[in-house]
């Protein structure tokens, strides 16, 4: 399985999930089409070994719903789960159609350009003559957060 999965959630938010390190990340978009956090690191949620074990026992127990305001992640299921882990739940969870598949890769800057690229595409405001004028001014950042990147590797 490819390290690193990203999906829109909503239209303007963008969930980066590193399956290595089991870490997810929601990034956010501007009326640009720019994920404006993307230097800062959005939001980051490490799924640590009780939260995984929590969601075991829910499942095996079919203890959630909207009453007691317990829910079953299907990204963490699909992505951060091992197989045995999987097969212990007892059930299979599938992600909603409603988030959009955008990548998956074992390289980084692929992913990342591939939900830059998406955002600005399905997020930028202006017109589509607007839009094709600014594409360089508003996809630069990104291209530069990874030539720095890729410099700070060497």
């Amino acid at each position: 399985m490819p390290r690193y999965h990203v999906y829109s959630l909503v239209l303007s938010e963008i969930l980066f999930i590193d399956a290595e390190e089991k870490k997810m990340t929601v990034y956010n978009s501007n009326l640009f089409g720019q994920l404006y956090n993307l230097k800062t690191g959005g939001k980051e949620a490490v799924v640590s070994k009780a939260r995984i074990a929590g969601l075991i026992r829910r499942m095996k127990n079919r203890s959630f719903s909207v009453s007691n305001s317990y829910t079953i992640d299907p990204f963490i299921f699909k992505f951060l789960l091992t197989d045995e882990q999987r097969k212990e739940c007892g059930w299979t969870l599938h992600i909603s159609s409603c988030n959009k598949f955008i990548c998956e890769t074992d390289d980084f800057s692929e992913a990342i350009k591939a939900a830059c690229e998406w955002i600005y595409d399905k997020c930028y405001t202006g017109t589509e003559s607007e839009k094709a004028s600014d594409y360089e001014k508003y996809t630069k950042y990104y291209k530069d957060y990874l030539a720095k990147l890729a410099q700070s590797d060497t």
